[in-house]
């Protein structure tokens, strides 16, 4: 069951007045109240909260308290000012209005205005001149006597023991107060703010090296145009206090940085551009290995002229980084170019000429085997002073040899000068002079007394022969296993079938050297 409505009966002030003129300053409230179908509230113990506000909707509450309450058919009676007691300037304003509530429930409306009959609390101030009683008026012995005393009590209010706390802001104007009345032994730390101190009161000549700390100036106070040039230094900046957002650009010079002032941890990537860097400030030295890639530099920031000889290697070249027209005339010669880097496929067609190929560079050892055809030697490229000799023929011719009997006798021989591994190709022949049932043999043999190792021919002459002539000849292959001097023999023997010595005339002996590969 809730409590939709109290009335007011009586509010009034309970003024009982003892034989010493004090007063009770309780007001008596009585109320009735009623539930939602207009019938007396049940009867019960229940918390009332009395407040009183100075406005009737909504102001500021002056005074609040709560009871716990007998409500009997309906009625319920308090002494307002029991549990707080009421400060008399509550009722110096007026008018006032009372605020009732039940419980946790929302306050009653409308609220009830608060009579005149109150503010009999002002009329008892009536039995005091002022808050003072009477003793407290005397005649001028008793006031000379309290102001002696006043005098020389320390602890009391006159100006020489003056408190802090007794003196209100704003007081004290500067007229009266003379020119040496206050120093720094007077002041408190931080007694003394902004709006204390008057526009251009403070001078530089009146604060001490170090007084103005951090802690001393707003955010926004000092300006660039408040300190002079060179006035401050690095010890008056604390460690990361200047950030990149506080200077302005150009505004640090060189002559502002000291040599150790900024390394690459200082330096943001990308901040620095070619604008902010003097010509030949940055040497070698002071670029770290790898340091610097291809992102960081222009497409003509490097010419020749900024390479040292030398100090580019393969190892520095990406592969297909440069073109034919990075390269300029006779920038490249051989020895920068290491035996066997190059291959066909590094050759673009056509871009060797006869032009660029000294004398004697090309050997035959850097020329695969059939990488030249005819389309490849134009008409009359080729002369006999540009081909390499071959040892060509070499021949010799035997004499007269009679009365050769089995015994092998070394008839002719020639050497051969093989420029490298290859083939001798030999021939050789003889007239052999037979009797009867006589046989001749020849044979070719890399040793003088060589018989039946490379090659051997025969001739036999039919039984009653006469002085019969006979040609003999044969032909052999030798291979040359590297270059070197060959010599090769031609030797002869009657064969051990032969019924006689024989004779040997006419001979010859030739030797062709032949290249491997041709």
């Amino acid at each position: 069951m809730r409590a939709t409505a109290i009335v007011a009966l009586v509010l009034a002030v309970c003024l009982v007045i003892p034989a010493s003129g004090a007063i009770n300053p309780v007001l008596s409230y009585q109320g009735s109240l009623k539930d939602s179908s207009g019938a007396p509230f049940a009867d019960g113990n229940y918390n009332f909260t009395f407040s009183i506000y100075d406005d009737s909707t909504g102001g500021i509450g002056l005074w609040s308290e709560t009871q716990l309450l007998e409500v009997k058919n309906g009625l319920i009676h308090a002494y307002l000012g029991s549990v707080t007691v009421f400060d008399p300037q509550t009722f110096s304003i007026s008018p006032l209005w009372l605020g009732i509530r039940l419980g946790n429930d929302p306050e009653f409306a409308p609220r009830h205005v608060i009579g005149s009959t109150v503010y009999s609390f002002i009329a008892g101030n009536a039995l005091l001149l002022e808050g003072y009683e009477a003793s407290h008026f005397a005649d001028s012995q008793a006031v000379d006597f309290a102001v002696s005393k006043h005098n020389a009590d320390t602890s009391a209010h006159h100006p020489m023991y003056i408190d802090a706390t007794e003196i209100v802001s704003g007081t004290i104007a500067p007229e009266r107060l003379p020119a040496t009345a206050v120093d720094s032994s007077n002041i408190n730390d931080g007694g003394i703010s902004g709006v204390d101190l008057a526009d251009s009161l403070i001078s530089s000549s009146k604060l001490q090296a170090g007084a103005v700390a951090g802690i001393h100036l707003a955010d926004g106070a000092v300006g660039s145009s408040k300190v002079t040039d060179g006035s401050l230094e690095g010890e008056d900046f604390q460690d990361s206090t200047i950030t990149g957002v506080k200077i302005a650009a150009g505004a640090i010079s060189a002559e502002h940085l000291s040599i150790a002032a900024f390394d690459g941890s200082s330096i943001v990537d990308g901040s620095l551009t070619e604008v902010d860097i003097a010509d030949s400030t940055i040497t070698g030295s002071k670029i770290a290995a790898g340091a610097i890639s291809s992102t960081h530099l222009s497409g003509v920031a490097i010419t020749g002229a900024q390479i040292t000889d030398g100090t580019i290697t393969g190892a520095d070249i990406s592969n297909a980084s440069i073109g034919f027209n990075d390269i300029g005339p006779q920038q490249i010669a051989g020895y920068h170019i290491q035996d066997g880097s190059l291959t066909g496929t590094d050759i673009a067609s056509n871009s060797v000429t006869g032009a660029q190929i000294s004398d004697e560079t090309i050997t035959g050892n850097d020329i695969a085997i059939n990488s030249i055809v005819d389309r490849h030697v134009g008409a009359s490229s080729l002369t006999a002073a540009k081909l390499l000799d071959e040892p060509g023929l070499a021949e010799t011719t035997g004499g007269i040899l009679t009365s050769v009997g089995t015994t092998v006798v070394n008839w002719m021989n020639v050497t051969v000068s093989a420029p490298a591994a290859g083939y001798i190709l030999v021939f050789m022949h003889g007239l052999a002079q037979l009797g009867g049932n006589e046989a001749a043999q020849i044979a070719i043999s890399t040793t003088p007394t060589g018989f039946d190792h490379f090659g051997e021919a025969r001739v036999s002459s039919p039984t009653g022969t006469s002085g019969g002539n006979f040609t003999i000849s044969i032909s052999y292959v030798i291979p040359v296993a590297a270059a070197g001097d060959v010599t090769v023999y031609g030797n002869v023997r009657a064969s051990v079938l032969s019924g006689g010595v024989i004779d040997m005339s006419q001979g010859g002996l030739q030797a062709i050297y032949i290249r491997t590969g041709y």
